[in-house]
């Protein structure tokens, strides 16, 4: 739904086909231009190929790939409000900023199992 924002507010060029895959729409050259590379590389790199594996071929994923997944996600979520809110009036936290204040206290052991 993001990705789709991006286009309406950026008035990118829609893929042309009938029904575009998200694949689609985040390969079309006008959004690859409008990200940075980095921001970029997380959305094909990350979130693409595990949720198209979680997705399609039914698996389930490992904790450190569903937290990698998410942070990648919140990368671009980050990404998304610095330049499509017009009246920006606070900076989104860090990933590992937030994530630790919706995660439970974990002992010393417990967090090097979950290594992001």
């Amino acid at each position: 739904m993001t990705v789709r924002r991006v286009y309406k507010y950026s008035s990118l060029r829609i893929p042309e086909k009938d029904r575009p895959t998200l694949g689609d729409y985040l390969h079309e050259e006008t959004f690859k231009e409008k990200l940075p590379a980095t921001v970029f590389q997380k959305l094909v790199g990350v979130i693409l190929p595990i949720g198209n594996s979680v997705t399609h071929d039914e698996k389930f994923t490992k904790v450190n790939e569903a937290l990698k997944s998410l942070r990648a996600l919140f990368d671009f979520m980050r990404w998304f409000h610095a330049h499509h809110s017009p009246n920006l009036v606070f900076t989104p936290p860090r990933f590992r900023e937030w994530f630790s204040t919706i995660t439970p206290k974990r002992s010393e052991d417990e967090s090097k199992l979950i290594n992001f």
